[in-house]
């Protein structure tokens, strides 16, 4: 439908956005003056443009200007449905309790109460969204929101895990409900429960085992006979799951395979469809069939191409094609993928693809055997190809990001920082051509580098063009390194405790977690810094190199402690502190920049204790050391007299 005319428009959205509301005038209304009517036709027309926050100011306005107009219900109750647009739950839930309150006879009266009991659930209170979903089914049975109130009165009882009241009110929803839209939700949770029964201990083995064969029958059936009766029911892939799951949990393998590939082909949502293909791709594993892996994922590759899923698969294809002795036809498959998305700065994981056709062109030799050149030029040759008559600059970036990554692989990381340093110069004035993923690696290097200014932008463009990316949190992450490195250790404790208190993912917390150590020393809470890096070192996720920096910061905060003392206990925090990097040197050879670092600082620690044979011995291993020749303190070293 289109309107050449603006009136009409208007005229149609006023109309439309009452019926949103569900709400009707009812009356005679008293007389509308020009501005008021004006202002709630634009509230209208803010609203149907989908600009939730501009539809709030004005609601807002209008309540303020206009508060004994006979559309201040209205108003009020499209406010309202702007914060649940917004999924601003809490501010909902306040919204409509005072809407119940004002207009205690409201013929909307239950569309009140039903959405502070969905802003209870979605808060995860589900004991108070149960009872109001209850006062909701007691007071007004005819309503047409019955349906979704038995099955959000379920829910709450099965996410409080009230399992025989979520069976209890599973049913009540299919009595009366048996076709409805949460009929498939319903009839999965029951299967879920029942999945999870550990039943009755007590009796011998071999009867429960008889039980447990006896339960995965029923579930499987069930379910089964729900699929075939409801092909295209929203919750098909989840039940597809678990049908797969109670196979899997009998050692019917077959049938679980079968079942997961069922899932795969269904409208679920990704989180669903993800599991389905892990599942389906462990087992075939196990069986070592390659090729119905790669036809499993290519199937879901060609029925959604734009997935994000579709990435991940294209990778699994290439390996089990690689697998099955089938590279060039692998590397072949990732170039076509590749081909209409290496130019698109939002498409995420391009460069996992990369990194996998970088793998193909590699022979399984020893690095220092392998010709660089000529492996380089292959991939510059095969990425030019795959990007004839689509070059711009994200291309030009990603091919020197592969090429960064060819020479990383081959531990040339000389060329690896010259092909960053490339991207970064190129865009640092718009980084507007950079994927998530190179807005990223490229503000690293920049930090790395020394220049702040240009790393601050890559971070803040990957923030504020990339909020829902995979790697946003290498933004605030980065931001806190960036104030480190201009000596502001006080905004860097923020942003990183910011960050930290999130509690973000496995992404980016080891480095936040160094970043906030290293502020603290640097702001003297020596006690406070202590505390963290031994929680570091001890922890087994941060072993590595992680631990090998968290144990160069705790030395250095024994040292400033005994920068502080006088007399026996300047010895003993500078022995403790000797110690540490003893044990660093020693147990990190393979990263030699924190080895070399760590023999310095050793050597330094033994000429404030005053024992000048320590300190060279220090000095010597460290310009003797095979593995430290390249290392910044290595050839500080050697400027040093013997």
């Amino acid at each position: 439908m289109s309107f050449k005319s603006p009136r009409l428009f208007l005229m149609f959205a006023v109309l439309l956005a009452a019926a949103l509301v569900f709400v009707v005038s009812r009356g005679k209304s008293p007389a509308s003056t020009d501005a008021e009517s004006a202002a709630y036709a634009e509230i209208v027309a803010l609203y149907q443009s989908k600009n939730m926050q501009g539809t709030r100011d004005k609601c807002d306005l209008f309540m303020r200007n206009y508060p004994d107009s006979s559309r201040i219900e209205p108003v009020a109750a499209l406010a309202g449905e702007t914060l649940v647009q917004s999924g601003e739950w809490q501010e909902a839930g306040v919204c409509f309790r005072d809407l119940e309150k004002r207009f205690p006879k409201s013929q909307n009266l239950d569309r009140y109460v039903f959405y502070q009991a969905l802003a209870f659930f979605q808060q995860g209170n589900f004991k108070e969204s149960f009872l109001l979903f209850e006062q909701l089914l007691r007071t007004c049975p005819n309503s047409p929101l019955v349906e979704n109130a038995l099955y959000y009165k379920a829910m709450s009882n099965f996410f409080s895990n009230k399992y025989k009241e979520t069976i209890a009110s599973c049913k009540e929803y299919l009595a009366k409900y048996p076709d409805g839209h949460h009929a498939g939700d319903m009839i999965y949770r029951l299967a879920f429960i029942d999945f999870n029964d550990k039943g009755d201990e007590s009796t011998p083995a071999d009867q429960q085992a008889a039980d447990k064969k006896k339960m995965a029958d029923k579930i499987a059936s069930e379910l089964a006979a729900f699929l075939t009766k409801h092909p295209d029911n929203a919750a098909n892939g989840a039940m597809y799951c678990l049908m797969a799951d109670t196979y899997r949990r009998m050692n019917q393998n077959d049938a679980a395979i079968t079942a997961y590939q069922e899932a795969v082909k269904t409208d679920s949502l990704d989180d669903v469809i993800q599991y389905a293909l892990d599942s389906a791709t462990e087992l075939m594993q196990v069986k070592k069939d390659w090729e119905g892996i790669a036809k499993m994922h290519g199937d879901f590759i060609t029925r959604k191409p734009e997935s994000q899923l579709a990435m991940l698969s294209t990778i699994w294809v290439k390996r089990a094609l690689t697998f099955a002795g089938k590279s060039a036809e692998a590397s072949e498959i990732l170039a076509t993928y590749l081909k209409n998305r290496i130019g698109d700065p939002t498409g995420e994981q391009v460069e996992a693809l990369i990194d996998e056709l970088v793998k193909t062109l590699v022979p399984r030799k020893k690095a220092k055997d392998i010709d660089i050149d000529a492996i380089d030029k292959q991939l510059v040759d095969h990425l030019n190809k795959i990007t004839a008559d689509k070059q711009n600059a994200t291309t030009a970036a990603r091919i020197d990001y592969a090429r960064a990554h060819l020479a990383q692989m081959l531990k040339r990381t000389d060329l690896s920082d010259r092909y960053l340093q490339g991207i970064a110069i190129a865009n640092a004035k718009d980084p507007s051509a950079l994927s998530p993923t190179l807005l990223a690696l490229c503000g690293d290097f920049l930090v790395k580098v020394g220049d702040l200014d240009g790393a601050q932008a890559m971070f803040r463009k990957l923030s504020e063009r990339f909020p829902d990316s995979i790697v946003v949190d290498a933004a605030p992450v980065g931001l806190g390194d960036v104030a480190l490195a201009r000596h502001n250790p006080e905004e860097a404790l923020g942003i990183f405790n910011g960050f930290l208190e999130k509690k973000p993912g496995d992404f980016r917390l080891k480095q936040a977690m160094l970043g906030k150590l290293q502020a603290l020393v640097e702001l003297n809470q020596l006690e406070s810094a202590i505390k963290l890096a031994l929680g570091i070192v001890e922890d087994k996720a941060f072993r590595g190199e992680t631990a090998g920096k968290a144990y160069l910061l705790l030395a250095r905060a024994y040292r400033q402690q005994a920068a502080a003392q006088a007399g026996d206990k300047v010895r003993e925090l500078l022995q403790k502190a000797h110690f540490i990097y003893q044990r660093v040197y020693t147990a990190y050879v393979s990263t030699p920049e924190i080895c070399a670092e760590a023999y310095w600082q050793a050597y330094e620690t033994a000429l404030k204790l005053g024992d000048e044979a320590l300190a060279e011995q220090n000095l010597h291993a460290l310009k003797e050391h095979p593995k430290l020749h390249n290392t910044p303190h290595h050839k500080k070293a050697m400027e040093m007299p013997e």
